[in-house]
């Protein structure tokens, strides 16, 4: 008889264990996923692949690596930083050439972001976040 007194607990402990073992589950899986999914977006190709240089030469075909960082040239991610830095420390419109240079450096500067180590994807997009909030 007291086996039929118990059998609910354990029924509905079992239950509750299988109901966090499986959102575990599927956090981990969907981390997963997630993690997959930027390596891929890091991987697909620049929108704006070619850039045309003032000095006459071919256009080039930009690379897309980590780290980036002052003297990293001819690198997508270099020219979404100009983008968002849209001037120089002069004011001077920023040629968003993909060569992080002294202009470039500068106008990292005028965010607090001077010799700065662009490591990854998610510090890329930190970097031009807090870049696009103090503009507002």
């Amino acid at each position: 008889m007291n086996k039929n007194k118990n059998l609910p607990y354990l029924i509905g402990g079992g239950l509750l264990l299988v109901g966090v073992g499986g959102y575990f589950l599927y956090k981990s899986l969907k981390d997963k996923k997630d993690l997959k999914d930027s390596r891929k977006k890091d991987e697909e190709t620049p929108s704006t692949p070619k850039v045309g240089t003032t000095s006459g030469s071919p256009a080039q075909t930009l690379t897309k690596s980590f780290p980036i960082s002052k003297g990293t040239f001819n690198n997508a991610y270099v020219k979404e930083l100009q983008i968002a830095l849209e001037k120089d420390a002069d004011g001077k419109p920023l040629v968003a050439d993909g060569d992080w240079g002294n202009l470039t450096e500068g106008a990292m500067a005028k965010f607090s972001l001077r010799n700065q180590t662009i490591k990854d994807r998610k510090e890329l997009d930190e970097a031009i976040f807090g870049i696009n909030f103090a503009k507002k």
